[in-house]
């Protein structure tokens, strides 16, 4: 019985600190709430997890077969690209910052595109 009960009361604090109605409210919840800027230092450094992700696989197959696979090196590329343009503030950046940086994204793009069409084809 002590257990159902502690159990009520911990569901009872959890929906007042996710503000649900019906519920009574915690007055010790804080209210959760996040900023833009810091939604996108999250992602960033998400991406930036993920780059070191794929450059380790990259070591990896290059240790194996001492072939560096161009695929793998694009698509670090184009990660770092796309945080690069995801972290940036336009209103901070230079307008030709901006445009360099379209640029090389398109650049990596063709070139992922006909990298994977050759490699469809082989």
């Amino acid at each position: 019985m002590g257990a159902r009960r502690n159990a009520s009361r911990h569901r009872d604090t959890l929906d007042g600190a996710f503000g649900r109605p019906g519920r009574r409210r915690n007055p010790e919840a804080a209210p959760v709430s996040y900023s833009v800027e810091s939604l996108l230092d999250v992602f960033g450094y998400f991406l930036l997890v993920l780059i070191g992700v794929e450059l380790l696989e990259t070591l990896r197959s290059y240790m194996k077969k001492d072939v560096i696979h161009v695929r793998v090196v694009l698509e670090v590329a184009l990660i770092a690209m796309a945080r690069k343009a995801i972290i940036a503030e336009p209103g901070n950046a230079p307008v030709l910052t901006s445009v360099g940086l379209a640029a090389l994204i398109l650049a990596l793009g063709v070139a992922f595109y006909f990298e994977r069409r050759t490699e469809d084809k082989e």
